[in-house]
C-alpha cells in the first residue's frame, strides 16, 4: 500500500486492508468496489478462498488482466488510425469549402451555365459553409448526444449491440471478441469451482454485448429447468455449431473448464486475425476515401477552367 503513487487507489487498498483486519473476507473487501473489482475477479477469488488455492488463483487472474489489457490495446490500435485518417479528411474537406472555393466564387460568377453539376454542388455548399458554418458542430454535438443517450436506454442499446453484429468486416471481429471474452470468463470460473449458475450469471454480464449477455442467461435459465448448456446453445446462431459440439463433449467427459479455455484461446488468435485483416483493409480503403474528396473538389475546380478556355478560344 506505500508504494502505491495513485492516492485514490491508496485509499481503496486501506480500507480494503481495514475490512480484512476487521473480519471480513477478502473476496467480501473487494465486492464493494466494483468499478476496480469485476463480478469475475469477485468469484474467482471468493471459489479460491473456499477451495483453498488462494495464491494460484491470483496468478491466474493477473494472466487474465493481462490478456484482457492487451486484446483492449489491439482493439483500440485498430481504430486510430480510422479516426485520424477521418479526422483529417474532415478538416481538409472544411478548409477547402470555406477558403480555396470562395476565392474561385468570383471567377465563376455569371458562368453558371457552361459550369458541370459538380462545380455547381460544391459552389453551393461552400456558399452555405461559409454562412451557416455553425451549424455543423451544432450537428455533431446533437447527433453524439443523441447516440450517447440511446445507448444508455436499454432498448437503444439493444439495439446498437444488433447493428454491430451485422455490420460488414467489423462484425466478424466483434463477435470473436465477444466469444473469446464469453468463453474465457466461462471456462476460468468452472475451473475455480464457481457455481455453474453463478458462472453463466457474471459471463453474461461481463460479455460486452447485450446479445450475449440474453443468450447467457437463456442457458442460465434452461440449467435451472434440468437442460445441459449444450441443448440451450444449439438454438442459438451467436455461437459457431463447432463450438456448441465441443462444449457439448467437454460437458460429456466433465471437462467443460479446459474445453472452454481451448476455444477462448482459439477465437483470441482469430480476433487478432480479425484486427489485421481490418486494419490491412481499412488503410488502403480511408486513404482512397480521403483521395476521393480531394480528387472530387479538384476536378470541380478544374474542370469549368477548361471549359471556359475552350469557350474563349472558341
Amino acid at each position: 500500500c506505500e508504494h502505491v503513487e495513485n492516492e485514490k487507489f491508496k485509499v481503496t487498498l486501506t480500507s480494503i486492508i481495514e475490512d480484512i483486519e476487521s473480519g471480513c473476507t477478502f473476496s467480501d473487501s473487494i465486492a464493494k468496489y466494483p468499478k476496480l473489482f469485476s463480478p469475475l475477479y469477485v468469484n474467482m477469488v471468493r471459489a479460491s478462498e473456499l477451495s483453498g488455492s488462494f495464491g494460484h488463483m491470483l496468478d491466474r487472474i493477473a494472466k487474465i488482466i493481462a490478456r484482457q489489457i492487451e486484446t483492449q490495446k489491439m482493439i483500440i490500435g485498430a481504430s486510430i488510425y480510422p479516426g485520424v485518417i477521418g479526422g483529417l479528411a474532415t478538416v481538409v474537406t472544411i478548409f477547402l469549402l470555406t477558403f480555396v472555393l470562395p476565392r474561385f466564387a468570383g471567377v465563376f460568377a455569371g458562368k453558371e451555365d457552361i459550369l458541370p453539376w459538380p462545380t455547381i454542388f460544391l459552389m453551393a455548399l461552400s456558399a452555405w459553409m461559409v454562412i451557416y458554418w455553425w451549424t455543423v458542430p451544432i450537428a455533431i454535438t446533437c447527433i453524439a448526444t443523441s447516440f450517447v443517450f440511446a445507448s444508455r436506454t436499454e432498448r437503444g442499446d439493444i439495439i446498437i449491440d444488433k447493428v454491430k453484429l451485422r455490420v460488414p468486416v467489423v462484425r466478424k471481429m466483434l463477435r470473436a471478441l465477444y466469444i473469446t471474452r464469453s468463453l474465457q470468463t466461462l471456462g476460468e470460473l468452472v475451473n475455480a469451482g464457481v457455481p455453474m449458475l453463478d458462472a453463466l450469471e457474471v459471463t453474461g454480464n461481463i460479455s460486452g454485448n447485450r446479445q450475449y449477455k440474453t443468450l447467457w442467461s437463456d442457458v442460465g435459465e434452461g440449467v435451472k429447468d434440468g437442460r445441459r448448456i449444450n441443448e440451450v446453445l444449439v438454438e442459438t446462431t451467436l455461437l459457431p455449431k463447432p463450438v456448441v459440439q465441443m462444449i457439448s463433449a467437454g460437458e460429456e467427459s466433465g471437462k467443460l473448464g479446459d474445453v472452454l479455455e481451448e476455444i477462448s484461446e482459439y477465437y483470441d488468435r482469430v480476433l487478432r486475425d480479425a484486427v489485421k485483416t481490418f486494419t490491412s483493409l481499412l488503410e488502403p480503403a480511408m486513404i482512397v476515401f480521403m483521395g476521393g474528396i480531394v480528387g472530387f473538389i479538384a476536378m470541380a475546380i478544374i474542370l469549368p477552367i477548361f471549359k471556359m478556355s475552350a469557350v474563349v478560344s472558341g
